[in-house]
């Protein structure tokens, strides 16, 4: 949430403009980040699975 904070900070020129770009960004962000832990979570956990199953 801070990243699209700054990220629409340094981008916007106006208050108006920052809250627009932040309604852009922050929902993908969380999509984003929400994808990246459950790929992240399936891969670690298949090979854990694996080295119990040996």
């Amino acid at each position: 949430m801070i990243l699209s904070q700054e990220a629409a900070k340094g981008a916007g020129e106006s208050p108006e403009e920052v809250a627009a770009i932040e309604g852009e960004i922050l929902p993908k962000m969380i999509v984003a980040g929400f994808s990246t832990v459950t790929i992240t979570s399936v891969i670690v956990t298949s090979i854990i699975a694996a080295g119990i199953g040996r």
